[in-house]
């Protein structure tokens, strides 16, 4: 280690200045610490500060850009395809109403024993 030669009060001063000269460096350093920290936290008040506005902004742009263009794209082609099946459902059921009207009349024991007279008597 060195030997400080000189007078006391040289070597006390000597020290005094870099012991000031490290805590002013140390200080400098806490208060640029201090600004990062403060910089760094600022937006974090703030964006809770502003989030009732920016969340359901987020969630409209979602909605509308994933949701809302291929639900209106589904929803044309479904009015498509009711388009095209309304005529065949309209013949499916008239011929389901005729269907039922057979059945019900081949279950009546009258129609069927006029049925049978009609096809004995029908010529041959």
């Amino acid at each position: 280690a060195e030997t400080m030669t000189g007078p006391p009060s040289t070597i006390r001063s000597s020290a005094t200045g870099a012991a000031r000269a490290l805590l002013g460096r140390v200080r400098r350093l806490g208060q640029a610490l201090r600004r990062l920290a403060d910089r760094l936290t600022r937006p974090v008040p703030a964006a809770a500060f502003w989030a009732p506005v920016w969340i359901p902004l987020v969630i409209w742009a979602q909605f509308a850009l994933l949701g809302l263009r291929p639900a209106l794209a589904e929803h044309q082609r479904l009015d498509r395809e009711e388009a095209r099946l309304d005529p065949v459902l309209a013949e499916e059921r008239m011929e389901n109403e005729d269907l039922q009207a057979t059945l019900r009349a081949w279950e009546d024991p009258v129609y069927r024993e006029r049925w049978r007279r009609q096809l004995r008597n029908a010529p041959r």
